[in-house]
């Protein structure tokens, strides 16, 4: 059984090249979103791929790029994806909506200042 994997270093790569793409169109930045049932971009980005909740990329066109994920998630990420920095966001969680008491979550807002 062949078990290859991608090296960390074609993500890294991917990003620098989509970051280059979002300079060329004179962007600051993108989303790039991802549910369980359509996971391929936010996977090609990070090797991450959400299960129950939704998740994105955002790329800024300079600096680190972000995972953002559910409330549910933020322990199978930091496993799965080549990503260090990872935000839970309240935006991603279930599709249920479930509360979430007493859990602290980003904003956009936060995620495009930081």
């Amino acid at each position: 059984m062949n078990t290859t994997t991608i090296p960390k270093q074609e993500f890294y790569d991917r990003i620098a090249k989509f970051q280059a793409n979002i300079k060329a169109a004179g962007l600051d930045a993108c989303l790039v979103h991802a549910s369980e049932s359509d996971m391929a971009n936010v996977r090609y980005l990070s090797e991450y791929w959400p299960t129950f909740e939704a998740a994105a990329v955002f790329v800024p066109a300079e600096g680190e790029s972000v995972l953002l994920v559910g409330p549910e998630s933020e322990i199978y990420a930091a496993h799965r994806s080549v990503f260090t920095n990872i935000e839970r966001m309240l935006e991603y969680r279930e599709s249920a909506e479930p509360e979430c008491p007493g859990m602290a979550f980003k904003s956009y807002k936060d995620i495009v200042a930081k």
